[in-house]
Formats: C-alpha cells, structure tokens, sequence
C-alpha cells in the first residue's frame, strides 16, 4: 500500500509538473505573439513617420525656393505650396491614428505644433517682395525646420528601438529603412543649403564651402551604415535597390558634387534656383526605393513571425490541452485507488479542526496506514483537549500584543509622511528665489551643469542671458525697497513668459540681475530670445524717474557655447557677463553678444563672431 502510494503520487506531481511546463511555453508563446504584433504596429507606425518626415522635406524644398525668389509667388505656387502643406497636415492626422501609445501620440502633437510655428512667418513672407524679406529669414527658416525634422527623425528611431526589442528579426530591415531616409534628409538638406547659398549670392568659400564639404562627410557615413544593413537584410529587392542607389545617387550625386561645387570654390554661383532643383531632385528620389524595398521587407518579415507565433501558441494551446488530459485521467485513478478510502479520516480532522472535540475516530483496528493514522488522530484529540484551555488564554496576550504593535506601525508611518512632506517643502524653499518664485541661484548652478553636460554628450550648442535692470538702485532710492521688490518680480514674470521654450529655464542670479539658460540653441536664436526678453520688460511700462527713458528697461548679454570636455560652464557665464558689461557700456536697453568662446554658435563647424543689437525704444 504505501510504495503503491508513493507511486501513484509521482505520476500525479510528474503530471503536474508537466502541465506547468506546458503552461508556462504557452505563456511564452502568447508573450512572444503578442510581440510580434507590437513590432507589425510599430513598423506601420514608423513607415507612416518617415512618410511624414518625407512630406517635410518637400514642403520645405518648396518653400525655401520661393523665399529665394525675388519676385513675390503667383497664385499658381502658393497654390503649390497649399497643397503640399495639405498632404504633411494629412500625414499627420493618418500617422496620429496609428499611434497606440500615448507618448506617441503627444510627440506627433508636438511636431505639429513646431511645424505650424516655423510654417506661419515663411507663408507671410513669400506673399510680400523680396526687399520686404529679412536676409537671415532663409536661415532661421531652414535652422527651425531641420530642428523639427530632427524630432521626427528622433521619434522614428525611437520607434524603431521598440521594434528592435519585440522582433530583432525586423530590426535590421527598419533601420536600414531609417538610415536610407536619414540618407535623403541629409542630402536634401545639404542640397537646401546649396539653393541657399545660390540664391543668396554667397560665394563657395570660407564658411558655405566647408558647410557643405561637412555635409558631404555625413552622407558618406549614413551610405556606409545602410550598406551594412543592407547586408544583413539579405533580401533581393535590397539588394535591387541599393545598387539603383550606387548608380543612381552616388555616382550621379558625386558627379553634380564636382561639376557645381569643387570647381566654383571662391566664387558666386550664376544659377537658377529652380532649374538646380529640377535637376537635382530625380537623383535625390532614387533613395526613395531603398527605404520602400527596407520597409516592404520589414512588414514582411513582421507578417511572417506573427504566423509564425500564432502557429507556435496554436501548438502550445494543444500540449497544454494534452498534459492536462492526460494528468486529469491520473488524478481520476489516484482519487479511486487512495483518495477515497481517505476520506473517511479526512472528515474525521476537519470536524476536529472545527473544534468537535466529542466526534469519534473510527478505522483505529486497522493495521495499514490509514489504522496507523486513525489511532495518531485519537492520540491528537486528546491532547487537543487538554491544550485547548491554554491555547484561549496565549491567543489573547497574542492578540493584544499584536494590537500594540499594528498602532506603533501606524504612528510610525504617520511620522514618516509628515517628514518626507517637510523635506520636500524645505527642498522646494532651498531650490526657489523668496521673492520672484523661480529657481535661485543655487538652482542655476545646478542646472547649468546639468545642460552643460547634456549639449557635450549630444553635441549641441548652449546659450545663456544674462541681464540686468537698468538704474535699479536710483529706482531704489527714489521708490522704495517695497517698490523695487514688486519691480523684480513683475521684471521676473515678464522674463518667464517671453523664454517659453518647455527645456530653458530662467533663474535670479542676484539683486537686480536674471540668467536664461537656452539648451539646444544657436547664436542667432539667443539674440532673438533676448530681444524678445528685452521689449516684454519695456512693454511692462513700469514708472522710472530716474532712466533715460522714464520707465524700466533691462540690459541682455547673450552668449552661446559648443561645450568641450576641456572647458567649465564658467566660460559660458564669463561670456554671458562680458557681453553684459558691453551692453551697459553701449547705453543700455541693448542686446549684445559676448566675444568669441572657444566652440561654435552659428554652425556646427565656424566660430561665433561679435554681434550687437540695439534697441532703444
């Protein structure tokens, strides 16, 4: 009886053993499925993103055109124009609808929103003459929108990571299908910067010159990876593709590099615009099918693992369905051979359990082991009886000593909370200036470094105002310290609004003076958030006596730095500071840059000359 026992209870704990293995590859199987499906969403998320950015590219080939042109655009052209700008808006509406996750979603919003911005004032000053333009428009145009290009290309890699880790299989297809868009934006881009330089009459030397020769350094690294991946893609409309590409682009695209570049160094280039365009675009298209093949092979390969998991959780399903027969049929022979003679005995501890202590223990005559039992059962109620009495009084003091402790844990949570909300509040007051509610100047510190760090290890430009309320301490002297607060602050709120970029932040760096870090931004984008600082304080239209101008103004230094890992914030304060003292020096309510730091800020490659502005209302 007792190794027939044994036995029985193996072959059910083998069964259930094996129902948990199966279980559990279902479970994988259906993870593994449902990754798959995320990768098939994601790939459709990404093919509608790049299309999107494609759609970009064109309306800003367009309008960069026309804000070259010295003739205001027809009818025809904006018309032109319109409808390009209709199919990107489209674009948006049909990409936003595949987008499942919420952060998605809002940085789609959030591109909208930026294009919107760099599209108004472009759309206005096509409509008017070219005298009417701005010289720098061209730029500031083309700067704000590879910035939003950059974005789009930033969510399409992040999406193209999360399809990376729910199928790798697809991974090397959608970022071959990244890199060949990637490819066309840059090309598209240094082709845009040409027309520029056409259209404005600038000279291939110096600055356009190298500009585009850096230009030309990027293509070659982003054609080198997709042959890379196109390599382990290993598909034959890749393939295909990528070799229309080479005979295409890169040998044709060379070709256009030398005849219009390499022999007109020094010198202003006598060519239409347009008719450039027209000659370039059919080579930049030839890109087009290496991102369409990437991205058709990825989808390919996303609808083949889906049935391919399907199939597997299909197969998973049905073992489980098998082990779970066949461990069901065990545990039937189990509870007819062992179960049920048990239950006698079993009934008998459960109403002793229930405290019966009068119940009556039958089977104690028998010499197996359900007789063995049966007398250790009589044994037990026996003593049960006796130690029951004692049992009452322990579960008391047992009971009460758990009361005592369950109300310590209580106040002791209650203590906890109070403190981490003191900490938190003396945080908040050590971190904000008193007076102007922004960040002081222990918390500018922190977060120059920290931005400091983050434009070396992303290699982009930092910028930083400082400014200074003009005759604050005659405005003192003749109002009052309660006047001069209110100033202060209402000089603070006014800065605050007119740095409204979410990543800048504005701090008071003491008494009369205010700081703007500005991550992310080129020379030109400084001066034009100081000036912009500048007139919101004028617009204040606070009562002074003692300025020149009867009412409060401020003086801005602005200065912008490319951080290297040889130099400290200090240099971008020092900068923002001499620029400051020039400003005063130049009569104050001005604007002024600082002299040339160490890195660049109008480019990626040239260094950042003297800029002053003045503006006196």
């Amino acid at each position: 009886m007792r190794i027939r026992s044994i036995f029985l209870l193996s072959i059910a704990l083998g069964s259930a053993v094996g129902i948990a293995a199966a279980l559990l590859f279902a479970l994988q199987q259906w993870s593994a499925f449902q990754a798959a499906r995320a990768a098939q969403h994601d790939t459709r998320l990404l093919v509608g993103t790049l299309g999107l950015a494609e759609g970009m590219n064109m309306e800003r080939a367009f309008v960069n055109a026309r804000l070259l042109a010295p003739v205001i655009a027809t009818p025809e052209e904006l018309a032109l124009i319109r409808r390009q700008t209709g199919l990107v808006d489209i674009s948006f509406s049909d990409t936003r609808r595949l987008a499942a996750a919420p952060p998605d979603t809002s940085a789609l919003q959030e591109l909208q929103s930026n294009l919107l911005d760099v599209r108004q004032g472009a759309l206005l000053a096509i409509t008017r003459p070219q005298t009417e333009r701005p010289a720098a428009l061209v730029g500031a145009y083309l700067h704000q929108m590879f910035a939003v290009q950059e974005a789009a290309y930033a969510l399409a890699g992040a999406i193209q990571m999360r399809i990376n880790v729910n199928n790798p299989e697809v991974g090397a297809a959608t970022r071959l299908a990244l890199l060949a868009w990637d490819l066309r934006d840059w090309s598209g881009r240094e082709t845009t910067t040409f027309i520029s330089y056409i259209g404005l009459h600038l000279p291939m030397a110096g600055e356009p010159a190298e500009t585009l020769a850096w230009y030309k350094g990027r293509i070659e690294q982003k054609w080198l990876a997709a042959r890379t991946y196109a390599a382990q893609v290993d598909s034959p409309d890749v393939t295909a593709a990528l070799k229309d590409v080479e005979r295409g682009f890169w040998a044709r695209g060379g070709e256009a590099y030398a005849t219009y570049v390499v022999p007109n160094r020094g010198r202003t280039l006598d060519l239409a615009p347009d008719s450039f365009v027209t000659f370039i675009r059919p080579i930049l298209d030839t890109i087009l099918p290496l991102r369409n093949s990437a991205l058709k092979e990825a989808l390919r390969q996303s609808d083949a693992n889906i049935i391919m998991r399907r199939t597997r959780f299909l197969l998973a399903l049905g073992l489980l369905l098998m082990t779970g027969c066949a461990a069901a049929a065990a545990t039937r022979w189990f509870d007819l051979r062992v179960v049920r003679p048990v239950e006698q005995v079993t009934t008998i501890i459960l109403a002793l359990a229930s405290g019966d202590r009068s119940v009556g223990v039958p089977l104690q005559g028998r010499t197996d082991e359900l007789g063995q039992m049966a007398r250790a059962i009589e044994s037990l109620r026996c003593n049960a009886v006796q130690a029951e009495a004692a049992g009452y009084e322990m579960l008391a003091l047992q009971k009460a000593r758990a009361d005592e402790k369950s109300h310590l844990l209580a106040e002791l949570t209650r203590t906890n909370e109070d403190l981490g909300a003191l900490n938190l509040q003396l945080e908040s007051l050590a971190a904000t200036d008193a007076l102007t509610g922004i960040p002081n100047r222990r918390s500018f510190d922190l977060f120059l470094v920290r931005e400091w760090r983050r434009a070396q290890r992303e290699e982009t430009s930092l910028g930083l105002l400082m400014l200074d309320v003009d005759h604050f301490k005659s405005f003192n002297d003749r109002y009052g310290h309660p006047a001069g607060d209110a100033c202060l602050a209402r000089v603070a709120a006014a800065v605050v609004t007119a740095v409204r970029r979410p990543g800048d932040t504005v701090a008071r760096y003491g008494g009369e003076e205010f700081v703007a870090i500005l991550p992310g931004t080129e020379l030109e984008g400084a001066i034009y958030v100081a000036e912009r600082v500048r007139l919101a304080v004028t617009a204040l239209n606070i009562e002074h006596a003692g300025s020149p101008w009867g009412f409060v103004t401020v003086s801005i230094g602005a200065a912008v730095i490319m951080p290297r890992l040889s130099e400290a914030p200090e240099a971008l304060v020092n900068g923002a500071d001499s620029a400051l003292y020039g400003a005063k020096h130049a009569g104050r309510n001005h604007v002024a840059t600082a002299p040339n730091l160490s890195s660049s800020a109008g480019s990626r490659d040239s260094p950042m000359g003297m800029v002053q502005t003045t503006g006196i209302v």
